[in-house]
């Protein structure tokens, strides 16, 4: 029967208001559409409420409830539904409703549906939209079934003592948008919650499950939001659910979720969460994530993505960790590692930062596969039976981070696995990493390394290297350029110690050699204040080892090998303190090789070679000269070799005083470079003074100075040869000359790109190829190739420029392009050679000019790459000299004596090389700053031969010759300033210069 209000409009107890005049009983249908009914109890058959109906009564429902009503209409007292009742709701509320054990109520429906109290013992379905909970909320001991996405709103509890099951792929979400508090889930011991294939997010509210409930289905439950979860205890997921925890997720308690699948893309972990054996876990997604503790049993897997930040407890992993994409871990607690650590492909990085790090316990694996481990960490461990597998790298440290790693003891290392010691790294501990390859960069070894016999080590770069005691028992090499200090008990070779390019030793302990020390081609070895202690084998090959301030020990019986192979290079041991045989010196030369100086120590020292020598092969003797005694060959020299005299001055302590005095009154211009000052006012013995006038300096383009040289005497040399024995052609004539020099001509100069030769004239005229360009067509050159724009075109026409031309180009011009043409035909070798030769460079005493690379890429047609070839004075620096090695060039150019040829040649020779470097003028070239700040300052520059170079700083060597106005107070000198901050230093050292000659 219908609701008409016909009677007092509001008592259900009125007929009057009923369709058949009379009261709804047990075995009615009751409808009610549209008015507000109150009763004091109401006991139907069914019920049905529509619109903007209202009830306010107790009800028993004994067969049928329907509720559609407005969002404020509904059922506002306690409803109890028979126990075979049905009841539909679509929309409106219901304050308090019990669905007995045999009861359904199915939720559905897109109307707003509200309930302060549900507890079901039957069956709810929530069969779509949303469900809102107030007060006391829902209490499930029966079944909460999903059968279409559904939401579960408000701020009240579901409590399931029963079954919530979602069917399908239904969805469920918790959640209260907007709302101050959320809706909780609380699985009891013994509930079950069966996922099915659906996903059922927590994204608000408190939720709890006790230890014993049980997680059915492969569906997923979600943590998000702002939803927090605590589990303390074992949650008995299923193997083929999953679990998720989310952006803003929390999940609190000691969290053990079973054989589940754990994805972890967000969120925090406040406690602990264990994945057992039989459970996994998977972390990705670039949402944060934080976990205060992580117990691995099962399998983690890394997939990337933002970092992992561990607190509290850390992670421990009892099981395996599979980094499955580059990932990264931030650890203010320890990455411990007791089981299996392992990559998934190559190519990967796992990056661990923090004030903490990564431990690897005995027992523990670390399989690199092909990736890379990198500690930019505070503290990471190592204990000693850990193991490292597959190719990759456990990298340590690196540019603008702090990374430290005790090793404790020997790890189980394979060779196809590598350490990398980096910039800004510590390695604390006994550390030895087995059969791998110890990369080391940079760092300090703060207590010892050992490479076992299975090892190697690899020690390369500029970084800051040191090491408190260093053992090689394996194999070592030293692939510089860098510098190695060395502390407390320094470097023990009992394996091989292998020196393949420049390495300075310095610090204060020594080196102790056992076993073989070996230097590879053309390599230098230079002990800055270390002692080399030498009782095993030590194979220079062309290699040599520099001493300074460092004392050499030959001690048992040494043997001493020297192979120059292809190249006119000697093994050399070269020491500025002390060399002392003890034993049996063993020297043998290979190949019918005849290498120049081996040994060689000062002897103002006091030192002398004691013991007995057995020499194998080379005939060896002890020569003596004015500054040093060498061990040296019987046998023809190299080519060129014809050394030039020493220029004779004499050190004017005077002139020193007051060039000291002169620029202390500019210092506030000055940056402390090298200075050098040679009078020549006297000719039979000119002045001398410098300050810091042996120190090797970075010079840029004054070391263009060394190719020029080199060129010339290289034509002088080949006019010797072809007078000596006039050729028939310039094949035969080229041939002559590379057999003298005993090299091939891979190494040699390209003779046949520099030079011609003209067989109508007698003797045969050699000469430089083509000069044909003016002024003007070098200057127009010049600016193409320092134009980006117009630079191709530039390279082309430096292509097809004559030999002469280019050296005119790079001397006078500076320009790089031409300098690096000019190196390439010429070679690194055979510039070193002749520069050596002139007395210009000398590594045992001071160094000197020195060319070891070129200026830059000036792509293919130029020759072959003349390479690198470090400075043993100033490693990892090309283009070097000592002020004093440049008053010396110019001493040697002013006299006709810098080119070993006979007088006229010499003199011809020198005159060209002065006329590429006058500056004069600077109607063409690179301009002089010596020749601007004296014509400043009033004085006339009747010559000027100048060489000027340019880089972070300025650096000018000339020979000079100045005089007054009125042609009165003429001085010659050489002035040298060396590294100064800008050409306006060097008119401040010039000005101190010409002050100090004048007295």
């Amino acid at each position: 029967m219908d609701w008409t209000g016909a009677g007092d409009g509001w008592s259900w107890g009125d007929p009057d208001n009923w369709s058949e005049s009379k009261v709804p009983g047990p075995d009615d249908e009751a409808v009610i559409r549209a008015d507000a009914v109150r009763a004091s109890a109401v006991d139907v058959r069914s019920l049905t409420l529509i619109g903007a109906s209202v009830l306010s009564s107790t009800a028993l429902i004994r067969q049928r409830l329907t509720v559609d009503c407005d969002r404020n209409g509904g059922l506002l007292a306690d409803v109890e539904l028979g126990p075979d009742a049905q009841g539909t709701w679509l929309a409106g509320t219901i304050q308090r409703l019990h669905v007995p054990a045999g009861a359904t109520v199915s939720v559905t429906g897109t109307g707003c549906k509200s309930v302060s109290r549900l507890v079901v013992d039957g069956v709810l379905e929530l069969a779509g939209e949303g469900l809102t909970l107030f007060s006391d909320g829902l209490f499930n001991s029966g079944e909460v079934r999903v059968t279409a996405p559904s939401i579960l709103a408000g701020a009240a509890p579901v409590e399931n003592q029963g079954i919530i099951r979602l069917v399908g792929e239904a969805p469920l979400t918790l959640d209260y948008p907007g709302g101050v508090a959320g809706p909780s889930l609380r699985l009891h011991a013994g509930s079950l919650l069966d996922l099915g294939s659906g996903t059922m997010t927590l994204r608000y509210g408190d939720s709890e499950f006790e230890r014993g409930a049980v997680v059915t289905g492969n569906g997923t439950m979600v943590l998000t939001g702002r939803a927090r979860l605590t589990i303390n205890g074992r949650v008995d997921f299923a193997a083929e659910s999953t679990f998720e925890l989310a952006r803003g997720g929390i999940l609190y308690g000691e969290t053990d979720l079973a054989a589940c699948r754990v994805h972890w893309t967000g969120g925090q972990i406040i406690n602990r969460l264990t994945v057992p054996s039989s459970g996994s876990l998977r972390i990705d997604g670039w949402d944060d994530k934080v976990a205060h503790g992580l117990l691995i049993q099962g399998e983690a897997t890394l997939g990337g993505g933002a970092p992992i930040r561990l607190c509290g407890r850390g992670l421990t992993n009892q099981g395996t960790v599979l980094v499955a994409a580059d990932s990264t871990v931030t650890a203010d607690v320890p990455f411990e590692n007791q089981a299996l650590l392992r990559f998934a492909c190559p190519g990967l990085t796992l990056t661990v930062k923090g004030d903490s790090g990564l431990t690897c316990q005995r027992g523990s694996a670390l399989d690199l596969n092909g990736s890379a481990v990198w500690l930019q960490c505070g503290d990471s461990r190592t204990e000693a039976g850990a193991g490292i597998s597959g190719a990759g790298a456990l990298r340590l440290g690196g540019e603008n981070v702090t990374a430290r790693l005790t090793a404790d003891g020997p790890l189980d290392v394979t060779a196809e696995s590598e350490i990398h010691l980096a910039r800004n790294s510590y390695l604390y501990g006994r550390a030895d990493f087995g059969a791998g390859k110890v990369v080391w960069t940079g760092g300090e070894i703060m207590q010892e390394l050992t490479v076992p016999k299975a090892g190697t080590l690899w020690v390369a770069d500029t970084g800051t290297k040191s090491v408190r005691r260093l053992t090689v028992v394996g194999t070592a090499t030293f692939n510089g350029p860098g510098r190695v200090s060395l502390f407390d008990d320094g470097l023990i070779n009992e394996g091989v110690l292998l020196v393949s390019r420049s390495m300075v030793l310095d610090g204060s302990a020594p080196l102790h050699n056992h076993g073989t020390l070996r230097l590879g081609e053309m390599a230098r070895l230079t002990l800055s204040g270390v002692d080399l202690h030498s009782d095993g084998a030590v194979e220079l090959g062309t290699g040599r080892v520099t001493g300074t301030n460092a004392s050499v020990t030959l001690s048992g019986r040494t043997a001493v090998t020297i192979d120059p192979g292809v190249t006119n290079w000697c093994g050399r041991v070269v020491c500025s303190s002390a060399l002392r045989v003890a034993g049996q010196l063993d020297v043998e030369v290979k190949a019918g090789r005849t290498p120049d100086t081996v040994l060689a120590f000062p002897v103002a020292c006091g030192d002398r070679l004691d013991g007995a020598f057995d020499v194998v092969s080379g005939g060896w003797w002890v020569a003596h000269s004015s500054n040093s005694a060498l061990l040296r060959a019987d046998a023809a020299p190299r080519f060129p070799a014809h050394p030039r005299p020493s220029p004779r001055w004499r050190n004017d302590g005077k002139l020193e005083a007051r060039l000291r005095l002169n620029l202390n009154a500019v210092s506030e211009h000055l940056h402390d470079g090298p200075v050098a000052v040679v009078n020549l006012a006297g000719p039979d013995s000119p002045a001398f003074a410098a300050i810091h006038g042996s120190r090797q300096t970075y010079v840029a383009s004054i070391a263009k100075l060394a190719p020029l040289l080199a060129a010339c005497q290289l034509r002088a040399d080949l006019r010797r040869i072809a007078a000596a024995n006039p050729p028939q052609s310039s094949a035969e004539l080229f041939e002559t000359a590379r057999q003298q020099w005993n090299c091939t001509a891979e190494h040699g100069p390209q003779l046949d790109d520099i030079f011609w030769v003209d067989f109508a004239v007698s003797p045969v005229a050699v000469d430089f190829v083509d000069a044909h360009q003016d002024d003007e067509a070098l200057n127009e050159l010049d600016s193409k190739l320092a134009d980006p724009t117009t630079r191709q075109e530039g390279l082309e026409r430096l292509r097809l420029l004559g030999f002469a031309d280019r050296l005119r180009l790079m001397a006078a011009w500076s320009n790089n392009d031409a300098a690096t043409a000019v190196i390439r035909v010429l070679g690194l070798p055979y510039v070193a050679a002749v520069v050596q030769d002139c007395g210009l460079y000398d590594v045992g005493d001071g160094g000197g000019l020195w060319l070891g690379a070129g200026y830059g890429d000036i792509g293919g047609g130029f020759g072959p790459d003349p390479g690198v070839a470090d400075d043993p004075r100033l490693p990892g620096a090309h283009h070097n000299a000592s002020a004093e090695s440049l008053a010396r060039f110019f001493i040697l150019l002013l006299a006709d004596r810098l080119i070993d040829a006979d007088p006229e040649q010499a003199r011809q020779a020198c005159g060209e090389i002065r006329a590429i470097l006058d500056k004069i003028s600077p109607a063409h070239g690179v301009d002089s700053s010596f020749r601007e700040a004296l014509v400043h300052s009033g004085r006339v520059v009747r010559r000027l031969l100048s060489k000027i170079g340019i880089w972070h700083d300025v650096s000018e060597c000339a020979a000079i010759s100045t005089e007054d106005q009125d042609g009165s107070a003429r001085r010659d000198y050489i002035a040298v300033g060396l590294a100064e901050t800008d050409e306006s230093a060097l008119a401040a050292v010039i000005t101190a210069l010409e002050a100090s000659l004048a007295g």
